[in-house]
């Protein structure tokens, strides 16, 4: 059987794995392509790096990771620890099983739980949030530093319905995260490992958009 960053050949399972390590609370999933998947979120506090890594090996336990076709981890925002210990994680086992690796927007993977468009927040310290809009994964508004007052405007002024969501960062859905590279494989995408960078924000937008 050969296996390349374009996807595998042969009879067997395929499956994809996904890493949502952006907060306090990390959360794992892992399936067969088109059939539900096994999901599961843990909160460690300080004990994360430890524990990580042991959860991860008894997750993947019932399965093989030759079987694995591709990767999915949060890009962010978050917290700079997790993310990294996510990241790092990610990519080295995309490198070591030549697979493609996602590196998501922490804010998209909510959209998944919408049929509508979402305005998703996260807290970024000193009155400031990380923002964006997503409609089931495609971006509406990408992923920035805003001020408090220019990020409401931003939705005030949005020309369509939104849900508006700004306690996410208390959540790990892996679940919605590998659905959406599962989309992404299914069209073709096969993102290098090395492309997989995280995102922890700009200078905060202090006006609102025009």
């Amino acid at each position: 059987m050969e296996s390349s960053a374009t996807g595998r050949t042969g009879a067997h399972v395929t499956l994809g794995l996904a890493l949502h390590t952006a907060g306090a609370t990390v959360g794992l999933a892992v399936g067969r392509i088109g059939e539900p998947y096994q999901e599961a979120q843990y909160d460690w506090g300080h004990d994360t790096s430890r524990q990580f890594h042991a959860q991860l090996a008894q997750t993947m336990r019932p399965y093989r990771w030759q079987d694995v076709a591709f990767l999915a981890v949060t890009r962010g925002p978050g917290s700079f620890t997790t993310l990294r210990l996510g990241l790092v994680t990610a990519r080295i086992l995309a490198q070591e099983l030549n697979i493609p690796l996602f590196a998501l927007s922490t804010l998209g993977v909510v959209s998944f739980s919408y049929s509508e468009p979402v305005a998703v927040s996260w807290p970024a310290g000193s009155d400031l949030v990380y923002g964006g809009i997503y409609e089931r994964g495609n971006v509406r508004q990408p992923d920035q530093v805003f001020a408090c007052p220019a990020w409401q405007n931003v939705i005030t002024n949005w020309p369509e319905p939104l849900r508006v969501l700004d306690d996410i960062h208390t959540q790990a859905p892996a679940e919605p995260l590998l659905h959406w590279a599962e989309q992404l494989w299914i069209k073709g995408e096969r993102p290098h490992w090395s492309d997989a960078q995280p995102f922890y924000g700009r200078s905060p937008v202090t006006v609102a958009n025009p």
